[in-house]
């Protein structure tokens, strides 16, 4: 899989080289869960269907922290973890828009003619909840609308366990809360988290089993503040 770093608006060298008629699921995608995972599974095989590449764009730094929105306490999921699971569920190409103050001022229309257009995407891939543009104000259907003379669009609906939606925030809950059950029935795979080993407490020798403190580089939702997993 290849990995391109996008800047709105797109450069001229940028829309030479990656123009050409693909599938892109288009979202945060962070944890890539089995909702997020139906998405972009829908992305690569309508792909495959019309002999064209499957790509995801995606969106880093997290806009919600760009933003400061209280709600947001760190990601799910890095993005060099992201990629590797991008690149398990048979993604070619991962576009990583730059989210900084000025993009999120963009509008949904300029997104659409400014970023999308010039990739010449056959089809864009959603989730039933998708937004887009300054704050927020599109959606689905206004994608559908706004690319219709130039590109398909089809969103997914809700991803189901148990009759309860599968989404992002009820996995952060269910980790910080140290329910790793919980969170890798909704992931659909086992939770991890990589870093860096650093010394810490030493905890390890009182408490009667080895533990390891991790150094992270970006900002994470952790599990409840300590925890075991064998």
């Amino acid at each position: 899989m290849k990995t391109v770093n996008l800047s709105y608006p797109l450069s001229q060298d940028i829309a030479r080289e990656y123009a050409h008629p693909q599938v892109v699921a288009i979202g945060q995608f962070d944890g890539v869960h089995l909702g997020h995972a139906s998405v972009i599974s829908s992305a690569v095989r309508q792909a495959r269907q019309a002999g064209v590449p499957a790509a995801v764009m995606t969106f880093h730094p997290h806009p919600k922290d760009v933003m400061k929105k209280g709600d947001y306490d760190g990601n799910l999921t890095p993005l060099h973890e992201k990629q590797l699971l991008l690149q398990e569920l048979g993604v070619e190409t991962l576009y990583v828009v730059e989210f900084n103050d000025a993009f999120s001022h963009v509008s949904p229309f300029n997104f659409v003619e400014g970023m999308l257009f010039p990739l010449q995407i056959h089809t864009a891939v959603v989730g039933f909840d998708f937004r887009f543009g300054h704050k927020g104000e599109g959606n689905a259907d206004m994608l559908r609308e706004l690319g219709q003379t130039k590109m398909l669009v089809e969103t997914i609906p809700p991803f189901l366990l148990g009759g309860e939606k599968v989404s992002s925030s009820v996995i952060r809950q269910a980790l910080q809360s140290g329910d790793l059950v919980q969170v890798n029935h909704l992931l659909g795979r086992n939770y991890r988290l990589r870093g860096t080993v650093i010394d810490g407490d030493k905890r390890g020798r009182t408490i009667g089993f080895p533990t390891a403190n991790l150094s992270l580089t970006d900002r994470f939702v952790v599990p409840a503040k300590e925890f075991m997993q064998s």
